[in-house]
């Protein structure tokens, strides 16, 4: 038969079990639920907040959400669970829409600013790159076929995963302009606000972004068109997009030749979230300054960062090494 709750609570505590050893049926319980958030490691406290919410234990003025809240804010707590910024980005994300996969919450305004802060810190503790150069533009692709999941980040659509990225990489550089792209001649611009504490607010660009969309051919020269008028120099650009057909491929290449003509050395990374189709790389393998990123993950950030700053020669040093094509492949496995 059922083993009784407070076997099941005198087990945790007594072996500070986490919740995926405990057996589904006592996954109903918010006794149990109430046992396992006493010792919970960050990552899986960041998992599990819509059903510690649903089991009404992260009500507004209780304990348990003022222990949560202050651990989330604790930044020391932070750096030693590694958590990537992206990995909180896609729990604030997954709570604050207040409903899973299999359950509803009320979602906890608390926890959600306790969440924005967390992402902001980790942000800002992991984003110190002394040597980005001052001009990049960061062109995010907003065609409706983007707005599809990200393997290897749940919760999170391709487009609110480009938004986190140009976020990070605002924050790391301030002077980087983001745009916006579908099928008209020129991008526009997306602006990102800073709250009162000086930080960017994610959720306030995460609903913007969300309004852009376009189901019309992708003009791929509209951030070249943007750069003319807005620019005076560029030295990277990131391209993101969800997929990459032939068609694509070459009308990137092209739009990328017409950056080269306007404006000297010119770094380009295309960031291709996710491809099921055998498609030939953006990079030509004779130019250094160019890298492919396919697929996404919270690692492919630093991989970016260390490309633009040029600071890590390996990378380029080991692509010409093995003679490959300028393509780098990111191994995820499902989340």
């Amino acid at each position: 038969g059922k083993m009784p709750e407070d076997d099941v609570v005198a087990l945790i505590k007594k072996w500070e079990l986490t919740w995926e050893q405990i057996p589904t049926v006592h996954l109903q319980s918010a006794q149990i639920w109430k046992a396992l958030l006493k010792i919970m490691p960050m990552t899986a406290l960041l998992r599990n907040l819509g059903k510690l919410t649903m089991h009404r234990l992260l009500e507004p003025g209780s304990q348990e959400e003022t222990k949560t809240c202050s651990r989330l804010n604790n930044a020391e707590l932070l750096k030693n669970a590694k958590l990537h910024p992206i990995q909180i980005l896609s729990s604030l994300n997954g709570y604050r829409r207040g409903e899973g996969s299999r359950s509803d919450w009320n979602v906890n305004q608390n926890i959600v600013h306790s969440l924005t802060r967390a992402y902001m810190t980790q942000l800002t503790s992991s984003s110190q790159e002394p040597n980005l150069p001052q001009n990049l533009l960061v062109a995010i692709n907003i065609r409706h076929s983007i707005e599809r999941h990200v393997v290897g980040i749940p919760l999170m659509n391709c487009k609110q995963t480009a938004t986190a990225l140009a976020m990070t990489l605002k924050q790391s550089q301030p002077s980087t302009h983001t745009v916006t792209f579908g099928s008209g001649d020129i991008a526009r611009r997306l602006d990102f606000q800073l709250s009162d504490a000086g930080i960017y607010d994610i959720e306030s660009a995460l609903d913007a972004v969300e309004q852009r969309t376009d189901d019309k051919p992708v003009n791929f020269d509209a951030p070249l068109q943007y750069a003319m008028q807005n620019m005076n120099a560029v030295n990277a650009v990131i391209l993101m997009t969800d997929r990459l057909t032939e068609q694509d491929r070459s009308d990137i290449q092209r739009a990328y030749r017409s950056f080269k003509e306007h404006f000297l050395d010119v770094s380009f990374i295309t960031v291709c979230f996710q491809n099921c189709e055998e498609t030939s790389p953006v990079a030509e393998p004779q130019d250094p300054n160019m890298l492919d990123v396919i697929g996404v993950d919270a690692g492919a950030l630093n991989i970016i960062l260390s490309f633009i700053a040029n600071r890590d020669q390996q990378i380029r040093g080991l692509l010409e090494e093995l003679s490959i094509d300028g393509r780098m492949e990111e191994d995820m496995e499902q989340a």
